[in-house]
C-alpha cells in the first residue's frame, strides 16, 4: 500500500492469541474519530433515535417479531455486539473487540441490550418520544451494569392502541445517520416481512465474524491511482485552510464551563408541508441543495447574530460531513454495513462576500460559493480517504474546548426509511409518523441537525448547558428567516 497506509494489511481483524472465537482490529479513519472526540470528552455524540409508528399487529406478535429481528440484526451486523477496547494508557487508541456467539448467547446480549417500555394508551405521543430519546443521552455508553454494551434498542408501546416507537441509542462510532437510517429500516423490515430472511434458529452462529466491516479504507476500495500525488496534495491544501491564522469567526457560547454534563438543550422548527414545498422548489431552482442552503442560512445568521469587527475574516464550517456509504465496495455496499464512516472537508465562507447587497443576494452568493467548494472536493476521487489518512497521520488526542457550531442535514428521511411498511399479504403493518435525534452533548459545540419527513423540513439546535436556551432559540428563528428568504423573488 501506500503512504500512509503502509502497514494496511496489519492493520484487519486478527484473532485474539487465548480467546478462542474472539477478533480484533484498531479502529481507523471515521471511526478513531468519533471514538475519540467521545474518548476524551465524556461520550460526546452518543446518539439516541426515535421513530414513532402506528402498526396494526397483535401485541404479542409485534413483541415477538421485534425480538427477532435484534437477533437477525446481530448476526448480519454483528458490530453492534462488539466493544472497544482501551488501554490503559490514554495515548493508546481504541480497538475492536467481537466474540462469536451461540444463539443462547445471543439471546443473552438481547436481554441486555434490548428493553421494552409499555404506556398507557393516549399518551404515546411524538412529545413523549422525544423526551425519551432525550433522556437516554444524559448518561454516557456504556452504562454500568450493562456489561460493555454500546448499542440499545428500546421499544416503547402502548398495549393496545397500535402505537409504538423504536429508539435506538448508540455510540456513534457504529451510528453516523446514514447507517442509523438503513439500521432502522432492516429493523423494520425484518418485523413486516419475517419470512424474507433466515430465522435466527437457523443461521449458522459463530460465523457472523465474517459480517464485520473491514479498515475503512478496504471498506471503499483502497487508495485509488495517483494517491500519493493528488491525495498527499489535498490533504496539505486542507491543512493549510484550517491553519489559516484567521481562524474562524463563530457563535459565543453565554459560558465556557459545562455545569450539568449530559444535559442536552434543544430547540427545532418544523416547516408546515406548503412552506417546505416552496423551500425545495425555490432550493431545486437554483439547482443547490438542501445542505448547501442551510449552510449558508447558517453562516450569515452567526454573522447577524454576532457581528464581526471588519470582514476580512472568515466562518469554516468543519467538519462538513459527507456521506460515504455509497462508496463502499462488494461485498460491502449493503445495508447491513453498519458501521461510522464519512468524509470531512472543510467549507469556508469569506466574510467579504456576505458585506454588500440584499440579504436574499447575500445568501445566494454564499450558497454559490458553497456549492463550488462542495463540487471541488468531491469531483477528487481520493476524498473517501481524507479522514482515514488523516488519522493515521495525526489522531486527536486533545479535548474540545473551542466554542463553535456546526451543521447537517440527513436529507429526506422518506427515500431512505419508507413511510408506509406492508407486509407480506400486502396490507400495511407500520406507518412511521414522526422521528427524533439526539446527541450527547458535552463541550461548547452547538450543534444543528435537519431533515425532511413527510413533506415537513425539520431544523433543530442542540448544545450542552453553556448555552442559554433563548440564544439557541434566536439562532434558529434567525436560520428558519433565512430559509424563508429563498422563496421570496426579493428581499431588501
Amino acid at each position: 500500500m501506500v503512504y500512509p497506509f503502509d502497514d494496511l494489511e496489519m492493520l484487519g481483524w486478527k484473532a485474539v492469541d487465548g480467546q478462542p472465537g474472539t477478533v480484533t482490529r484498531p479502529l481507523a479513519g471515521a471511526e478513531l474519530v468519533l471514538d475519540q472526540v467521545r474518548r476524551l470528552n465524556d461520550g460526546l455524540n452518543d446518539l439516541s433515535s426515535g421513530v414513532l409508528i402506528d402498526h396494526g399487529l397483535p401485541l404479542a406478535e409485534l413483541l415477538d417479531r421485534i425480538s427477532e429481528s435484534w437477533l437477525r440484526l446481530r448476526f448480519h451486523s454483528p458490530l453492534i455486539g462488539a466493544k472497544v477496547y482501551h488501554d490503559s494508557d490514554p495515548e493508546t487508541l481504541g480497538s475492536w473487540v467481537y466474540t462469536a456467539v451461540t444463539l443462547e448467547q445471543a439471546k443473552a446480549w438481547l436481554q441486555q441490550s434490548l428493553h421494552f417500555h409499555f404506556y398507557p394508551n393516549g399518551q404515546l405521543t411524538s412529545e413523549a418520544v422525544e423526551e425519551f430519546v432525550s433522556a437516554q443521552i444524559k448518561t454516557a455508553l456504556p452504562f454500568d451494569g450493562k456489561g460493555d454494551v454500546l448499542v440499545h434498542g428500546h421499544i416503547l408501546v402502548e398495549r393496545s392502541s397500535g402505537r409504538m416507537a423504536i429508539v435506538i441509542h448508540g455510540t456513534h462510532v457504529i451510528f453516523d445517520g446514514p447507517a442509523l437510517l438503513d439500521f432502522l429500516y432492516l429493523f423494520l423490515e425484518h418485523i413486516t416481512s419475517p419470512h424474507s430472511s433466515t430465522p435466527s434458529t437457523e443461521l449458522d452462529w459463530g460465523t457472523e465474524m465474517s459480517n464485520l466491516p473491514p479498515h475503512p479504507v478496504h471498506l471503499v476500495g483502497g487508495a485509488q491511482d495517483g494517491w500519493e500525488a493528488e491525495g498527499i496534495a489535498m490533504l496539505k491544501e486542507m491543512d493549510l485552510i484550517l491553519g489559516d491564522e484567521r481562524g474562524s469567526h463563530t457563535l459565543r457560547p453565554s459560558r465556557l464551563q459545562v455545569a450539568a454534563v449530559g444535559t442536552v438543550q434543544k430547540v427545532y422548527h418544523s416547516f408546515d408541508h406548503e412552506e417546505t414545498s416552496k423551500i425545495l422548489s425555490s432550493i431545486k431552482t437554483l439547482q443547490s441543495t438542501v445542505t448547501v442552503a442551510l449552510e449558508a442560512a447558517h453562516v450569515l445568521a452567526t454573522l447577524n447574530l454576532h457581528a464581526p469587527t471588519h470582514y476580512q475574516g472568515r466562518t469554516v464550517l468543519f467538519p462538513s460531513i459527507v456521506a460515504l456509504r455509497h462508496k463502499f465496495c462488494v461485498p460491502w455496499n449493503k445495508r447491513s454495513t453498519v458501521v461510522g464512516t464519512g468524509s470531512a472537508v472543510p467549507i469556508t465562507v469569506t466574510h467579504n462576500l456576505l458585506q454588500h447587497g440584499t440579504e436574499r443576494e447575500k445568501l445566494l452568493n454564499a450558497m454559490i460559493d458553497i456549492k463550488k467548494q462542495y463540487t471541488k472536493w468531491l469531483s477528487n476521487p481520493h476524498h473517501p480517504l481524507i479522514v482515514p489518512a488523516q488519522q493515521a497521520m495525526n489522531p486527536i488526542r486533545q479535548k474540545t474546548t473551542k466554542p463553535d457550531a456546526e451543521i447537517t442535514s440527513l436529507g429526506v428521511l422518506d427515500r431512505k426509511l419508507p413511510i408506509v411498511w406492508k407486509g407480506e399479504d400486502g396490507k400495511d403493518v407500520l406507518v412511521i409518523k414522526d422521528f427524533s435525534l439526539s446527541l450527547r452533548r458535552t463541550t461548547p459545540v452547538l450543534m444543528t441537525h435537519s431533515w425532511t419527513l413527510n413533506g415537513s423540513l425539520r431544523i433543530q439546535c442542540q448544545g450542552s448547558d453553556v448555552w442559554d436556551i433563548e440564544q439557541m432559540q434566536r439562532f434558529l428563528d434567525e436560520i428558519v428567516r433565512l430559509v424563508r428568504v429563498l422563496t421570496f423573488t426579493s428581499v431588501s
